[in-house]
């Protein structure tokens, strides 16, 4: 087993959320009811943060995980120096812990990302790239490195058991000579805090590019992988395309399977994606194709046919599968303001519902993006950041939209929010907000607490 970080008390965690270079140290009460005051997390005392993007998850009994990268000074000063990846634990308690190092991610590290099952299992996945577990009953394990040289970009879907299912692009060793996108090739495996199991080619194509990529795993330990298989057309000489993969637990990954064609993308990067699956093994997914914003659901009969559902100028789209097979989806029109779906079995896709009307012409740009996540009754909140300031809404399947508030009582401009619900309605959100003179930022969370009355 992976040694244990030891937490500090809780109470060190309330004093650090209160020193906060130029952000107030009491800060004023919450803007809506059930937003408990929003609290500072970090960057640790003499560390800064570089336009970061914190992520977080929670499980089923009101925990919760947020992560972030802390960039320690040089020696000379300069703010470029060892990138530390930290996460913070949020207790049912009421308190964030103290960040703990989870690794040094050494230089030019760009993302942490967090995944938690409902047991409170939860594992870190950060750009070394490099995997840390977490167990409530074990605490954090020690940072595992990939199970082969070039892996990058891994991604993380957590089953119930505590074990892992994790997708990467990485070269192929039985390519020998070429260039390096002849050997590049999208990979799957399985891995725990005890190592990786076998690795296994789930795309043999000659694509030198397989993003964006989504990974879901089922409460049986079952997975999906998507993405986007694209390059320049002297690189790449087939159609960019959408496909699939499925892993079983007891077989491992089968064969592709291809769900979209996407002419209008022609070069590197691919195209807006978003992807989820419940874990009775329902999946939906949206992307930017040629004629709009197309979605499809997968269920007993396989994958539906592709419908569009929204305009082509969007951006960030997000989806997250409902009990019953339902799906809510959320996504900023350059045009239209925030919008939002909802699909149901035999009813299909609702029609584009505006949720403030208020266009959103840096929807593209990072830091731009929203993030969406859903309870165990059919209810979900929104948050994302518009005119640099964060925002939130909450929809209940009894009476839709709420009408969304900022979330931030500061007056920092900000950005990059990630948000978490667990299935009793605990939300968990969490942010950068940008320091004056190009500081770099602090990293904010705020936790909403449903009233059960």
């Amino acid at each position: 087993m992976g040694r244990t970080l030891a937490m500090l008390p809780a109470a060190l965690s309330i004093a650090l959320a209160g020193c906060g270079n130029g952000i107030p140290a009491a800060p004023t009460p919450a803007v809506h009811p059930g937003w408990q005051t929003p609290v500072r997390l970090g960057p640790t005392a003499g560390s800064t943060t570089l336009s970061p993007t914190p992520t977080i998850a929670s499980d089923a009994e009101g925990r919760a995980i947020a992560a972030w990268v802390d960039y320690a000074p040089t020696v000379d000063g300069g703010l470029y120096g060892r990138a530390d990846v930290r996460a913070a634990r949020f207790e049912p308690a009421g308190q964030w812990r103290a960040p703990v190092l989870l690794g040094d991610a050494c230089c030019g590290v760009v993302y942490a990302d967090v995944v938690m099952n409902l047991a409170g299992d939860a594992a870190v996945v950060w750009s070394r790239p490099s995997v840390s577990f977490f167990s409530p009953g074990a605490g954090w394990g020690p940072a595992l490195l990939p199970p082969m040289p070039g892996a990058e970009d891994i991604g993380v879907a957590l089953a119930e058991d505590g074990a892992a299912v994790a997708i990467w692009q990485g070269d192929d060793p039985a390519v020998t000579g070429g260039a390096w996108y002849d050997r590049q090739r999208l990979w799957g495996a399985r891995l725990s805090r005890e190592g990786w199991g076998v690795p296994q080619i789930i795309s043999a194509s000659e694509a030198p590019d397989y993003q964006p990529r989504a990974l879901g795993v089922d409460r049986q330990g079952n997975a999906m992988a998507m993405w986007v298989e694209s390059g320049p057309p002297s690189l790449h000489h087939e159609p960019a395309a959408l496909w699939t993969n499925r892993f079983v637990r007891a077989s491992g990954w089968g064969t592709r399977e291809r769900l979209a064609t996407l002419p209008n993308v022609t070069g590197w990067g691919g195209t807006p994606m978003t992807f989820d699956m419940h874990p009775d093994g329902h999946v939906a997914a949206l992307w930017l194709g040629p004629g709009g914003l197309e979605a499809s659901v997968y269920g007993a009969e396989g994958w539906t046919r592709p419908t569009i559902v929204g305009e082509a100028r969007v951006a960030y789209p997000h989806v997250r599968m409902l009990p019953e097979g339902r799906a809510i989806a959320v996504w900023p029109s350059y045009d239209r303001g925030l919008e939002a779906i909802t699909f149901e079995e035999g009813r299909g896709w609702s029609a584009a519902e505006p949720l403030d009307g208020r266009p959103f012409p840096l929807a593209g740009y990072p830091g731009a993006d929203l993030d969406l996540g859903v309870d165990g009754s059919g209810g979900a909140v929104v948050v994302w950041s518009q005119d640099e300031r964060v925002r939130v809404a909450r929809f209940s399947a009894s009476g839709g939209w709420e009408r969304p508030v900022t979330l931030q009582n500061t007056a920092a401009p900000g950005h990059s929010a990630r948000i978490a619900v667990s299935p009793g309605g605990e939300a968990f959100a969490v942010w950068a907000e940008r320091l004056p003179m190009y500081a770099g930022d602090e990293i904010w969370a705020a936790v909403y607490v449903p009233d059960r009355r």
